[in-house]
């Protein structure tokens, strides 16, 4: 019973457990089809997120364009570390 003090076996097999539930309550229900509404509701959700995620990437994007165009990375061969803000004095 080693197995049951390890945290990843543990996890492994909430996890088997939590799908075979949902697997059982999807089969118990494929007899009725989702609403117009329910599939509407469920796309503007992905949507939303998918556009806060889509956003932050872009933010971040123009960020890393703004600190190579003030020339905050090393414009060096790869592997180096990068250069030390020019506002220091050091590079």
């Amino acid at each position: 019973m080693e197995d049951n003090r390890n945290p990843v076996i543990f996890l492994m097999r909430m996890c088997t457990w939590s799908l075979r539930m949902r697997r059982r309550l999807s089969h118990e229900q494929s007899s009725l089809a989702p609403s117009e509404e329910t599939i509407r509701r469920i796309r503007d959700e992905l949507e939303a997120e998918f556009d806060d995620k889509i956003s932050c990437l872009e933010a971040q994007l123009h960020q890393m364009r703004a600190r190579m165009a003030s020339g905050y990375f090393a414009h060096g061969p790869v592997n180096t570390p990068r250069s030390v803000p020019s506002s220091r004095g050091q590079v």
